[in-house]
């Protein structure tokens, strides 16, 4: 055939076979859920911090709990129907743990408010 023809190694590369994973289908409650639990957390804390404003401040007390304990109930059950949907369940697990931890700590000091009165 044709001999003068050339063939060099080193200029000769494999095709690289490149897998890409499939996407993930997400819906979006994960991060609401951790995003929820974080305001509730900020808001219990605000709770702190109106309290300690001089003059009568139960109504706003009040309101930043009622507020809190919403938004915390929010990040649990967006959470929990994440958890079931998601094959990634970082976001979901840690607002269920922030949002919990929120009407825990709010329960208790329910119980505290309750009992020392």
């Amino acid at each position: 055939m044709n001999e003068n023809i050339e063939y060099r190694e080193d200029t000769v590369t494999p095709k690289e076979i490149i897998r890409v994973p499939e996407p993930v289908h997400r819906t979006g409650l994960a991060t609401a859920s951790l995003v929820l639990g974080i305001i509730g957390g900020a808001f219990f804390f605000l709770l702190f911090v109106v309290s300690a404003l001089p003059g009568d401040t139960s109504a706003a007390a009040g309101s930043v709990v009622l507020l809190s304990f919403l938004i915390s109930i929010l990040a649990l059950i967006f959470g929990l129907v994440s958890i079931r949907k998601s094959p990634k369940k970082g976001f979901s697990i840690t607002g269920i743990s922030i949002g919990g931890s929120v009407i825990v700590l709010m329960a208790l000091l329910l119980i505290i408010g309750m009992v020392s009165e």
